[in-house]
C-alpha cells in the first residue's frame, strides 16, 4: 500500500484521534446483536483491529487469533476487509462516530450463510 501514511492519518482524522508515537493503532469493536436470514439475535462478539503504523500491516484479532486484513478509508467511514483463501470477503465498517457493522458472508457446504453484527468501535 503506497499511501499508508495517508491512510493511517485519514483513519485517525475520521475517528478523531491525534497521531502519537505508538507503533500500533487499535480499535476495540463490541457487537451486541446479529441479524441473519432467519432473525435478529442478541449475540455479543468482540473483535480488535490494529494497524502497525511502521510496517503498514493491518490485522484483526478474533476468536481464531490474528488475521491479516486490508483497510479502505473513505470520507465518512473506514472498513477492514478480511479475504480468506476460500474466496469470501468479510468486512467491518466503522463510522466517524464509532458505529460499526461486521458483515459475514460464508459458504458452508455450497450454501451462502450471511449475517451482520451491529455495535460500536472505540480506539484503544
Amino acid at each position: 500500500m503506497k499511501n499508508l501514511p495517508v491512510v493511517i492519518a485519514s483513519i485517525c482524522t475520521v475517528i478523531g484521534i491525534a497521531p502519537a508515537n505508538a507503533k500500533v493503532r487499535s480499535w476495540d469493536c463490541q457487537f451486541e446483536y446479529r441479524i441473519d436470514e432467519e432473525r435478529r439475535t442478541a449475540e455479543r462478539m468482540l473483535l480488535v483491529f490494529g494497524i502497525d503504523t511502521i510496517t503498514g500491516r493491518a490485522f484483526m484479532e478474533g476468536n481464531l487469533g490474528l488475521v491479516d486484513v486490508d483497510v479502505h478509508v473513505g470520507d465518512s467511514a473506514f472498513s477492514f476487509l478480511e479475504k480468506p483463501a476460500s474466496g469470501i470477503v468479510q468486512s467491518t465498517t466503522v463510522t466517524g462516530r464509532g458505529l460499526a457493522v461486521h458483515s459475514r458472508n460464508s459458504v458452508i457446504f455450497g450454501e451462502i450463510v450471511a449475517a451482520q453484527h451491529f455495535g460500536r468501535c472505540v480506539p484503544s
